[in-house]
C-alpha cells in the first residue's frame, strides 16, 4: 500500500472510516451500524469514544497497512466556535470544546476526538475540514425576518463544499469562481449557496 490518510466520519447511527491515498482515491472503506438500543446505554456522545474506537481499530487491523505509510488523519468536525471554511490541526482547546459537549452533544464530537488518538498512536498530524460551524455567511444571510434574532451559520459544509469542489473541477474551474446551490440530503438536510 503506498501513502494513506485514515478518515474517520462518526454519525449519530453509524461510524464510517476509509483510506485514501494522496490522489483522494478511496482504497477502503468500512461502515459500523451502531443499533439505538446500543447507543441509548450512554449518557452521552463522549462516552461513546471506547465504542466507536475499538471497532475503528479492529477494522484498520484488517487491512495491510504499515503505520509509516500513514501520512494524516482526518476526523469529521463537529460543531464547535464559527470558523472560516478550510483545514484545521486538531488542538487541545478544540478536544476540550469537544469533550465537554460545549457547543452540542452530537456525534461528529467524537471525529477530532478519535483523530487525534489516531494521530497520536501513528505520530502523524490530525486534522478536520470544513466542519459543520464554519461561517461564511454574507452579512445579509444573517438576517432571520426577527430583528432580536440573527441567523448562525450551521450546514453539512464539508459534504456541500466538496460536491462544489468536485463540480468546480467537472466545469475546469475552481471553487472560487462558481457560484452553487449545494444539497445535502442525509442523517440531516442543508441547503447553501456556496459563492
Amino acid at each position: 500500500m503506498s501513502k494513506v490518510i485514515i478518515v474517520v466520519n462518526p454519525g449519530s447511527t453509524s461510524t464510517k472510516v476509509a483510506l485514501f491515498d494522496i490522489n483522494h482515491k478511496c482504497l477502503a472503506e468500512s461502515a459500523v451500524s451502531h443499533p439505538s438500543k446500543q447507543l441509548a446505554e450512554f449518557d452521552n456522545v463522549a462516552d461513546q469514544f471506547d465504542l466507536r474506537l475499538s471497532r475503528i481499530e479492529s477494522w484498520l487491523d484488517t487491512q495491510d497497512i504499515d503505520a509509516r505509510e500513514v501520512t494524516a488523519i482526518a476526523g469529521r468536525g463537529a460543531p464547535m466556535r464559527p470558523l472560516e471554511s478550510g483545514i484545521y490541526n486538531i488542538n487541545e482547546k478544540m478536544l476540550d470544546d469537544l469533550k465537554s459537549m460545549r457547543y452540542s452533544n452530537h456525534a461528529s464530537n467524537l471525529g477530532p476526538i478519535m483523530a487525534d488518538y489516531l494521530g497520536k498512536k501513528y505520530n502523524v498530524p490530525a486534522i478536520i475540514v470544513d466542519p459543520v460551524t464554519i461561517d461564511d455567511f454574507t452579512d445579509y444571510a444573517r438576517v432571520s425576518g426577527i430583528p432580536e434574532i440573527e441567523r448562525k451559520c450551521r450546514s453539512h459544509a464539508l459534504n456541500l463544499r466538496e460536491a462544489c469542489r468536485r463540480e468546480a473541477v467537472r466545469l475546469n474551474k475552481t471553487i472560487d469562481n462558481c457560484n452553487f446551490i449545494g444539497v445535502h440530503m442525509g442523517g440531516g438536510i442543508s441547503v447553501a449557496a456556496i459563492r
